[in-house]
């Protein structure tokens, strides 16, 4: 593990702008752009932001107490308000075409006007009393997967087909939670665990399946985490954050596709909250360090060489 870094204070999410730019909220302080080693002050904002995405040319972020935001403008200028819960929204999503769709609890806020308007659905209500809580999301045409917390009963992957708001449970997890999804070529990759011993995992299904039958499989890994919090991916370059070991620090890790394998790139003090990259290059928002890593030597090692390339 050899790397070089820039070191922030402790943020807690961060995204992919253009030409290697980042932008970055830091704990209860606002929105932040940065530039190789320089953090620049965009949006004063005293709620916790905890997810920030960037849709084409819009930059949306939800976070603490139902908190919204959106800029038009490359975080220029910023517009906000409350949805109707009360609780973290932990992810949001959203297409060119206007659709914003983020979370409460147990429910899902949906915007067909980039976010002005919005409407609740609630895609648990037939399991009356015993609902899953929303983790995270991810959009894919025209489906959306919803990943949970821990839940002893309903626990797991869910899709929702938004053209008929009908629900299919495609990943049963009883003991861990979902902590996020993403979509690489064909295929459906999966962060989460719970917190406690060494039970963190990456997943990952083909959507090309028949018959919408998923099938899963797991990376392995050269050290086993309690839990991975973010996955991130950029022109095949994938890298993924975990929660804090006993040492006090996250790990910072890259998934080797061809060797099926999870590899340890990178330290961060406290949680890995959030990461994104640009190709080799990753910023990684954390408890109380955001780094900017801008180089990395990193090699699987010869014992995992003769793992199977279940990808290829």
């Amino acid at each position: 593990m050899n790397t070089m870094k820039n070191t922030f204070r402790g943020g807690t999410a961060v995204c992919k702008d253009q030409n290697g730019e980042y932008i970055v909220a830091i704990e209860r302080e606002g929105v932040y752009r940065l530039v190789g080693n320089r953090l620049t002050s965009l949006f004063p904002f005293p709620f916790r932001i905890v997810k920030l995405i960037k849709v084409c040319s819009i930059l949306y972020a939800v976070g603490e107490k139902g908190v919204f935001l959106k800029s038009w403008d490359g975080g220029k200028t910023w517009e906000h308000k409350f949805l109707p819960t009360t609780t973290t929204i932990w992810s949001v999503v959203g297409n060119s075409r206007g659709i914003v769709i983020t979370h409460g609890n147990n429910c899902l806020f949906f915007s067909y006007d980039f976010g002005d308007t919005w409407c609740q659905v609630q895609p648990f209500v037939r399991l009356k009393d015993n609902q899953p809580s929303v983790r995270s999301l991810c959009l894919l045409n025209n489906f959306l997967f919803i990943g949970t917390k821990i839940h002893r009963t309903y626990g797991g992957i869910w899709k929702l087909d938004l053209s008929s708001l009908k629900m299919s449970w495609v990943k049963k997890e009883m003991n861990s939670m979902v902590s996020s999804i993403i979509v690489y070529e064909n295929y459906l990759l999966v962060a989460g665990g719970s917190c406690k011993g060494t039970k963190g995992k990456i997943e990952y299904c083909s959507l090309l399946s028949k018959n919408n039958d998923y099938f899963w499989n797991e990376f392995e890994q050269v050290e086993s985490q309690a839990s991975f919090l973010d996955v991130t991916e950029d022109n095949g370059f994938i890298y993924v954050t975990s929660s804090q070991g006993k040492d006090g620090y996250a790990t910072v890790s890259r998934i080797h596709i061809e060797n099926n394998i999870v590899v340890p790139c990178n330290k961060v003090r406290g949680h890995g909250w959030r990461i994104a990259n640009h190709n080799q290059h990753y910023v990684v928002a954390g408890h109380y360090e955001t780094i900017h890593s801008n180089q990395i030597h990193e090699q699987a090692t010869n014992r995992n060489s003769n793992l199977k390339q279940v990808l290829h």
